[in-house]
C-alpha cells in the first residue's frame, strides 16, 4: 500500500496534480551535507502544499552533534523556502534498552561487522518508527535573540 501510495504522489507532481490530503514524505536527517542537499532537493520536486519530516536520532539527546546541526539545518531549510512546512522530528535513543532487537537489527543490515554498523542500524530502524517529538520554532512571541521552541508528540 505504501509503495503505490508513493507512487501516486510521485504521478501527481510529475503530472502537476493536486492531492486533497497532504501525504508526508520523510528524510532520515543529520543535519549534515548529504541529508541537507536531499531535502533541498526534494523541496524542488514536490509542490510546496506537501510537508516534509525531517527524522532525527539521537543517542545522547539535545546535546548530541547530530541533533545540534539539524536543529541548525532545519532553521536553514526554512530561511531558504519558507512556504514549506519543514518538521523536524527528534527521536530519541537509548543503545542500553535494545539488546532484545539487537540481534534482529543485525540480521537486516549489511555489513554488520562493526558498532558503527549497528548504530547506522538501529537509527534507520527507529526513524522507520516515527516515534519522537516534533520541534517546533516558534518565532512571534520571541526576542530577535531569543529563540522560543516547544516539542509536540509525532
Amino acid at each position: 500500500m505504501r509503495r503505490t501510495s508513493l507512487h501516486r504522489i510521485f504521478k501527481a507532481v510529475t503530472c502537476d496534480i493536486r492531492q486533497e490530503v497532504l501525504t508526508p514524505v520523510a528524510v532520515l536527517f543529520s543535519g549534515g551535507l548529504d541529508s541537507m542537499i536531499l531535502s533541498a532537493l526534494l523541496d524542488e520536486c514536490l509542490d510546496p502544499s506537501y510537508e516534509i519530516d525531517l527524522l532525527n536520532v539521537s543517542f545522547d539527546g539535545q546535546s548530541a552533534p547530530d541533533r545540534i546541526s539539524a536543529k541548525a539545518g532545519v532553521m536553514e531549510l526554512r530561511r531558504i523556502a519558507p512556504l514549506r512546512r519543514w518538521k523536524l522530528v527528534e527521536i530519541d535513543a537509548d543503545l542500553s534498552t535494545f539488546d532484545l532487537e539487537t540481534k534482529h537489527v543485525m540480521s537486516l543490515i549489511n555489513p554488520a561487522n562493526t558498532y558503527m554498523d549497528l548504530n547506522i542500524g538501529i537509527a534507520l530502524w527507529l526513524a522507520a518508527r516515527g516515534s519522537g517529538w516534533v520541534y517546533e520554532v516558534n518565532n512571534n512571541d520571541c526576542d530577535e535573540d531569543l529563540l522560543c521552541n516547544e516539542r509536540v508528540k509525532y
